[in-house]
C-alpha cells in the first residue's frame, strides 16, 4: 500500500515538473542560478541582508509585471 502511494507521488511529481517546465522554459535554469548564489553565499561571500529583500522585491515586481500583461494587451486592442 505504502510503495504504491509512493509510486503514485513519484508519477505525479514527475509530471508537475514536465508540466512547469513545459510552461516555464527558464525554471531549470532558475533553480541551478539560486542554488549556485547559495553555494557563492554560504562559503565564499556572505552576502548583506539587503540582498535577499532585493530580490524579494525584485520577484514580487516580476510577478506583478506578468500578471497584469493581460489587462494591458486587453486594453490596448
Amino acid at each position: 500500500m505504502t510503495k504504491i502511494m509512493v509510486m503514485n507521488a513519484a508519477k505525479e511529481a514527475q509530471q508537475l515538473w514536465n508540466k512547469l517546465v513545459h510552461d516555464k522554459l527558464v525554471l531549470p535554469y532558475l533553480i541551478l542560478v539560486f542554488f549556485l548564489a547559495g553555494i557563492l553565499e554560504c562559503w565564499i561571500i556572505p552576502f548583506s541582508n539587503w540582498i535577499p529583500v532585493f530580490v524579494t522585491v525584485w520577484a514580487t515586481l516580476q510577478v506583478a509585471i506578468v500578471n497584469s500583461l493581460p489587462t494591458i494587451v486587453a486594453q490596448n486592442t
